[in-house]
């Protein structure tokens, strides 16, 4: 009975710390947890932008119309957008549409203008010069599931010359949204210094095409300047007059991957310097 009993005794004992002794797994797994979070923390924007994604494909064509009066002629080349997805295609609708009502707003006012002007003329006993204006696309990218497209506004009203107006529009086809220059960078406050700082250098390098003022007109805002995409580039825009004469032209400076690509976005970087290298 004894030895029954010593038997169980020891049986019991060792099932008891076999289940108090931790196992391998249940020690590792800790310090597994704290690798994978530290990792994630580091490179998380980097392994999720490596994860398939369904990339939408756009084709761009186009619609014209224009007429001529003795007060005005007009021109007017605007995009349509063509793509498979039926969520993206009524975003871009609506963004056609949103192009296509500016510029037929912008024709109504210059109707009305060159009318008035041209009855003005008359009765004053001159002859007004024809009034133009002209509308046109220009697509500057279109690659995964980013589309930059530039609408080029031109008014002519008698003076000593006409005024070309850059409209930028820059979409995420994924998320069907316009992109702001801030969307462009996961670290945007440095983004914002490095891009300042190139647009200063820029400008320093060649003064005398500049305003006197135009380092601090020229300031960069993240949220609200005028950028588009091209191969292998962000360019920042500035109209006509804005920091430069006339005569300059309208300001653009361009910023490649090796200059600001540690500030992007992994998939964004990863497009540009994909399409960068194919344009060189």
């Amino acid at each position: 009975l004894h030895a029954v009993s010593a038997y169980y005794w020891r049986a019991s004992y060792m099932d008891e710390s076999a289940r108090k002794k931790p196992s391998a797994w249940s020690t590792l797994l800790p310090v597994v947890l704290v690798v994978l979070f530290g990792v994630g923390r580091v490179y998380g924007a980097e392994l999720l932008s490596l994860l398939p994604v369904k990339t939408h494909a756009v084709e761009v064509g186009e619609t014209t119309v224009s007429d001529e009066s003795k007060e005005l002629t007009y021109s007017m080349r605007l995009p349509v957008f063509t793509t498979s997805d039926p969520r993206v295609q009524e975003f871009l609708d609506g963004l056609a549409k949103t192009i296509s009502d500016n510029a037929s707003g912008e024709l109504a006012n210059m109707k009305q203008r060159a009318t008035e002007d041209a009855a003005f003329a008359k009765q004053a006993g001159y002859d007004l010069p024809q009034y133009d204006y002209r509308v046109d696309f220009d697509v500057t990218y279109n690659r995964d599931n980013l589309l930059s497209v530039n609408i080029l506004q031109y008014f002519y009203t008698a003076g000593a010359h006409g005024m070309t107006i850059l409209l930028p529009h820059n979409i995420d086809l994924r998320d069907r949204k316009p992109l702001a220059l801030t969307d462009l960078f996961d670290d945007a406050r440095t983004a914002q210094v490095v891009l300042a700082l190139g647009v200063s250098e820029r400008i320093e390098a060649d003064p005398d095409k500049y305003f006197q003022d135009a380092l601090q007109t020229a300031s960069v805002s993240l949220d609200d300047q005028q950028f588009y995409l091209k191969e292998g580039q962000i360019v920042l825009h500035y109209g006509l007059y804005e920091i430069a004469p006339y005569a300059a032209g309208s300001s653009e400076f361009e910023f490649g991957v090796d200059e600001v690509g540690k500030e992007l976005k992994p998939a964004i970087r990863r497009s540009l310097e994909r399409y960068g290298a194919q344009a060189q």
